[in-house]
């Protein structure tokens, strides 16, 4: 597919490799000026929870004006009004709330990703044209943290910002010279009928608002969840909400917690792309493969796996010190990162094998309330436990709420197969 391959396709290297540079590098910004890893909570959190309005406002924006570069154009402006903050005013307020600004403007930019996929390639190119969109993510996430890991070592810390500047340009460039207005264009409700968008979709960002959940949308979850034989949903939701919060309370302060232990900058980045490239790795089609079909023993082992690294890492927190801390994070990074995609891809295929023909838009948002919620929680409450309790405490929770949510699925569908079940949300 590589002669067919649209070239707005290479607008995503530099779009994803800001993105990664400023996530990881702020804990480590907000440290360097003397904050705490309640101050780091405290920011991972506000950019969580920044997802939601910005997933409204961007998905409406997507929907409605089906101009696609300029979204894209948009999103780039709020991130460069954030970094300019970011590097000029060195406050640890003013970078929490440039952050915050960041994560909004990345996010509205992220809903016309998925539909310049469906408007740009024929309907039987979807699939690979989202496959190759989720590589060209994981390209751009490395070549960012590459240079940034570089420049850490060896060069002036106030001088980062050049990494992210440069990533910006590009993105501008590429964003005016690759991004072309397509003669057709999709609503996300399009993109959501289509298994490999919808996984797409949500495995690289998890809140997705159709429309704002009413009232009844929640009473409608909420019933369900008292009838065993509709309570696919609630479980899910429930699961996916623990899965999400438990992610934020183990990773939040782990920045901090290696910082804490000497650990210089640069090597903290450096776990942070081995992470990222185990991720990656948790996306082959062997392992990808069961998770796609919804296999529920397959997402509870995977789930367990992810508690056992958090597990490791409550032990890690306790009994090892100093340098050592970095080399035994590998090993958990290998444990957690190479459960992670196919949970993500695992739960979100249950999500789309049992939402409702009708009031979906209801079910997402509350689904993405749930999520954005949980990570939101999952940070500030990292930052609090690990101050007041230690880094052993939060990672044992965390530990603690993976369990429950591979429980929970467990406990539902040992007895509940998807055959026999039907649903029924809408309303």
């Amino acid at each position: 597919m590589a002669r067919e391959l649209p070239r707005w396709f290479y607008f995503l290297i530099p779009f994803y490799a800001i993105q990664e540079i400023i996530y990881t590098f702020t804990p480590i910004y907000i440290l360097h000026l003397g904050g705490n890893v309640v101050d780091v909570g405290i920011a991972v959190a506000l950019y969580s929870i920044a997802y939601m309005p910005a997933s409204i406002i961007g998905g409406k924006l997507a929907d409605t004006l089906g101009k696609r570069r300029s979204l894209a154009l948009l999103g780039l402006t709020f991130q460069a009004v954030s970094l300019v903050g970011m590097s000029l005013l060195r406050s640890i307020y003013s970078i929490e709330g440039f952050f915050t600004l960041y994560s909004f403007g990345y996010s509205i930019t992220i809903p016309i990703v998925g539909l310049l996929v469906m408007e740009t390639l024929p309907k039987e190119k979807w699939g690979e044209g989202n496959s190759i969109s989720f590589r060209f993510m994981i390209i751009g996430y490395i070549l960012g943290l590459g240079p940034a890991i570089a420049f850490l070592l060896y060069l002036p810390f106030y001088d980062f910002f050049i990494i992210p500047f440069l990533f910006l340009i590009v993105g501008f460039l590429f964003a005016v010279r690759l991004i072309k207005e397509p003669m057709v264009t999709f609503e996300r409700r399009t993109q959501i009928s289509n298994f490999s968008g919808f996984i797409e979709r949500l495995s690289k960002y998890p809140v997705l608002f159709l429309r704002l959940p009413k009232l009844l949308d929640f009473k409608a979850i909420y019933r369900s969840s008292k009838n065993s034989m509709t309570r696919d949903l609630p479980i899910i939701m429930l699961s996916a909400g623990l899965f999400f919060f438990a992610s934020n309370l183990l990773f939040t302060s782990y920045t901090p917690f290696l910082y804490s232990n000497n650990i210089s900058f640069g090597l903290i980045m450096l776990s942070s792309l081995y992470l990222t490239i185990i991720n990656y790795i948790g996306t082959v089609r062997p392992i990808k493969a069961p998770a796609e079909k919804g296999d529920v023993k397959f997402i509870v082992n995977m789930i367990m796996v992810r508690a056992l690294g958090a597990l490791s890492a409550a032990l890690l927190a306790a009994y090892i010190f100093g340098f050592n801390t970095l080399l035994y994070t590998f090993v958990i990074y290998s444990v957690l990162g190479m459960a992670y995609t196919p949970i993500f891809i695992g739960m979100n295929s249950l999500l789309y094998y049992r939402l409702p023909s009708g009031g979906r838009g209801g079910m997402l948002g509350v689904y993405s309330a749930i999520s954005s919620l949980s990570l939101f929680f999952g940070s500030y409450l990292s930052g609090l436990i690990s101050f007041y309790l230690g880094y052993f405490m939060t990672y044992f929770l965390a530990a603690i709420f993976f369990f429950i949510a591979a429980i929970s699925i467990e406990w539902h569908f040992k007895s509940h197969t998807p055959d026999d079940k039907e649903i029924s949300l809408s309303i």
